[in-house]
């Protein structure tokens, strides 16, 4: 199991990250089926329904800790399918897309989302929305951090099948000024 973690600071912004490469998990009864492995990107047809039990799970794990719930963002969740295809197409798990040099941040940033900081959770070959979170919640190396962060208020969740990994999970966080 591959993981990876940074913190970067760009000016008086704290951009915080974490990554967690493709562990395979066994399935928790809602499970995706993996894409063979190829480098186009789909959405499954429970995609946003999944996105959507991803960010229920974050929030309830956010409740049990005392953290405030975040909500949705429209333009979150768009860099999170954006991203999560990007990666697939490009035969990458980072949270830099080597090709473009793209940060979260500066995704963000190209999408006018103007914020005080963005963090983002990757994940992939976990078949459910309980088993991403399950290994989000028990690395040591960021993820919970994220998830548990009183910092952000907003966040957006993505799956797409395909690449080496199978499933791609992608999630977004960030609070706006």
């Amino acid at each position: 199991m591959g993981r990876s973690t940074g913190i970067q600071r760009i000016g008086a912004t704290l951009f915080m990250v974490a990554t967690m490469a493709g562990c395979p998990v066994s399935d928790n009864g809602e499970a995706i089926k993996p894409a063979p492995t190829s480098r186009v990107a789909m959405v499954p047809v429970e995609g946003e329904v999944l996105a959507g039990q991803l960010v229920s799970l974050v929030n309830a794990a956010r409740a049990e800790h005392g953290v405030k719930p975040v909500h949705e963002s429209p333009i979150l969740t768009q860099l999170a399918e954006d991203f999560c295809t990007r990666m697939i197409e490009g035969g990458f798990f980072a949270h830099v897309d080597p090709e473009t040099d793209s940060s979260p941040l500066k995704r963000a940033l190209a999408a006018n989302y103007l914020c005080l900081a963005v963090g983002e959770n990757l994940a992939a070959g976990q078949t459910s929305p309980a088993a991403v979170l399950d290994d989000w919640m028990a690395s040591a190396e960021g993820h919970r951090e994220n998830i548990l962060s009183a910092q952000w208020d907003e966040i957006g969740a993505s799956v797409c099948t395909g690449g080496e990994y199978g499933v791609y999970w992608v999630l977004e966080f960030g609070n706006r000024p």
